[in-house]
């Protein structure tokens, strides 16, 4: 409606509006949803606010002579975007030990894992931007998805990409 008002105010004649009244009225009803949809891309390629939780356990303790600390930590933060997060686990381990007045021996450890889950990237292209580039360029007359569980191709916006396919687990991305 608004692609055509823009046409209209540009001068471009009736006869030649990128939709007509029959598109229009497709639109409005929801008829005929492959042709016709009303896709929100943004809310499919976003999930809900990332929550995270850390959780840390620390030991510490010793004598005069002795001291340790030992600590393991836990993160685990959802993305924004569908299927993405960010986990990591740390340990670690101090011990000191005082030989003499003028002789201390200390041993140190510090080990930390991560998985990080982003969406696949393309042509060299970081994957959060890529895939909100995409979404935000998408029309919403595009279906993301058929009935029988195949991604659409973007036909209206004239893109090549899907950016909700991009990002799902049927896609394979984890």
């Amino acid at each position: 409606l608004l692609y055509d008002e823009a046409q209209t105010n540009d001068g471009v004649p009736s006869s030649s509006l990128k939709f007509s009244e029959s598109d229009l009225q497709k639109f409005k009803d929801g008829s005929d949803p492959l042709a016709y949809a009303n896709s929100d891309w943004i809310n499919a390629v976003f999930s809900k606010p990332g929550l995270w939780m850390y959780h840390n356990l620390n030991l510490s303790g010793g004598t005069d002579d002795t001291k340790y600390n030992v600590s393991f930590g836990y993160l685990d933060q959802d993305g924004m975007m569908v299927n993405t997060g960010y986990k990591r686990y740390n340990f670690r381990t101090n011990f000191d030990q005082k030989i003499s007045n003028n002789f201390n021996v200390g041993f140190n450890l510090s080990l930390s894992v991560r998985d990080v889950s982003d969406p696949p990237t393309n042509q060299g292209v970081g994957g959060e931007t890529w895939e909100l580039h995409e979404a935000v360029q998408q029309w919403a007359n595009d279906p993301i998805q058929y009935p029988d569980g195949r991604w659409a191709y973007p036909t209206w916006s004239g893109l090549n990409h899907n950016p909700v396919a991009y990002t799902s687990t049927a896609a394979g991305h984890s």
